[in-house]
């Protein structure tokens, strides 16, 4: 494992081929399609309410985030959902998803939203160890 340092820029469209190898650690319920993460990743980086963050170390992506943005009554404005966050398995460890969530946090706060929500089945203590709290549990209808 290199001890390079990390850095952590919003993403572009030349990132697409690690992006996409990383989603594919990540999923366990869907199957990625390349076709359909072609299609979405432009559309994601031009997104003035969506961000899309990778992290770098030497030269190459190791790591991602995905938040969005959206307006609410309950919290009496914009809250952000970090819907997806992966580290390259021979990264973990090292502290790169802490610097991509405070990279989401900075991103959100930036944008004067109340609160940074994710949903996760496996990795709560994770969250916790960065100052989550559990508030809710999550339900999908898969359409």
């Amino acid at each position: 494992m290199s001890d390079a340092e990390v850095s952590v820029r919003r993403a572009a469209l030349s990132d697409a081929d690690a992006v996409f190898e990383l989603l594919k650690e990540l999923v366990t319920t869907y199957e990625p399609e390349r076709v359909a993460f072609d299609g979405t990743l432009p559309r994601l980086i031009d997104s003035a309410h969506e961000a899309l963050i990778v992290a770098e170390a030497d030269g190459a992506v190791v790591g991602y985030a995905l938040a969005a943005e959206s307006l609410t009554f309950y919290a009496n404005g914009p809250v952000v959902d970090l819907l997806e966050l992966v580290v390259a398995e021979p990264q973990r460890g090292r502290g790169i998803g802490e610097e991509l969530v405070s990279a989401v946090n900075a991103w959100a706060s930036k944008r004067g939203c109340i609160d940074v929500n994710v949903a996760s089945g496996r990795s709560g203590g994770y969250y916790e160890r960065l100052g989550f709290s559990e508030v809710a549990t999550f339900y999908r209808l898969h359409l």
